[in-house]
C-alpha cells in the first residue's frame, strides 16, 4: 500500500495543482491530508483534486466550517481501514503562542487518541513532542507531548504529521516511523509504503 502525505497548504490555490501532480507521480492508494487549509471552499477542492481514497484532519488554523466541509472523510477521532491497514486521525495541535482557532490542550488531544484505539498509521495535524519533527530553528520543542504518550505506548508502524513548517524528514520514535512533511506550499509531500515502510520526502520538480 503506498500513502501519498501532504499538509498545511494555507489556502494557497497552487496547492491545488501541486497535490494533483504529486497523485499523478506517484499513484498512490491513498491520500491523507494533514490539516490547515484555513477556507472550507479550499478543503472541499482538495479532496476533490484526489481521485484516490481520501482523508483529512483539521489544523489548529482551521475552523468549524472546514471540519463541516472535510464531511465523510473527516478522520479525527475516528479511523477506517484500508487495504487492511487501521489509519487513524488526530486534528489541530497543542497550546501554541498565536491562539489560533483549533488549538487545545494536551489533556484533550489524549482523550481523542485514547477514543483511537491502537492503529497501524496515525495522521496528526501536530509532530510529537522533542523530537526532530517539532524543532524550531531556535532549537526549541513546540509539538505534542500527548502524540509522543501515544506513539510510545500504542506503537503505530508510522505517525504522519505537519504543523511545524522548518522540518521534514523521517525518524525513528521508539517502534514509531516518524513522518513529517514541510507545508505543501514548497512543492513537497511525503509518500510511504506499507509494510516495508519505504519512502520519504518526494517533491515536484
Amino acid at each position: 500500500m503506498k500513502i501519498l502525505f501532504v499538509t498545511d497548504p494555507h489556502g494557497e490555490e497552487p496547492c491545488i495543482d501541486y497535490l494533483k501532480r504529486l497523485i499523478k507521480k506517484h499513484s498512490p492508494d491513498a491520500v491523507l491530508l494533514g490539516g490547515d487549509f484555513e477556507r472550507a471552499s479550499f478543503a472541499t477542492a482538495m479532496l476533490e483534486a484526489c481521485k484516490v481514497p481520501a482523508y483529512a484532519v483539521h489544523g489548529n488554523m482551521d475552523n468549524q466550517a472546514v471540519v463541516d466541509a472535510l464531511g465523510e472523510r473527516y478522520l479525527h477521532e475516528k479511523t477506517v481501514k484500508i487495504c487492511s491497514y487501521v489509519i487513524g486521525g488526530l486534528g489541530g495541535s497543542n497550546p501554541t503562542p498565536f491562539n489560533t482557532p483549533m488549538e487545545t490542550t494536551e489533556r484533550k488531544l489524549a482523550a481523542s487518541l485514547k477514543k483511537l484505539g491502537k492503529t497501524d498509521v496515525l495522521l496528526s495535524h501536530a509532530p510529537p513532542f522533542n523530537t526532530f519533527a517539532d524543532e524550531l530553528p531556535n532549537e526549541l520543542h513546540v509539538g505534542s507531548k500527548a502524540v509522543r504518550g501515544y506513539l510510545l505506548k500504542q506503537k503505530p508502524l508510522a505517525c504522519l504529521c505537519g504543523h511545524v513548517h522548518e522540518t521534514q524528514g523521517v525518524e525513528k520514535l521508539g517502534k514509531t516511523l516518524v513522518c513529517k512533511a514541510a507545508p505543501l506550499m514548497q512543492k513537497t509531500g511525503f509518500v510511504l509504503e506499507l509494510p516495508s515502510l519505504k519512502g520519504g520526502v518526494v517533491n515536484l520538480d
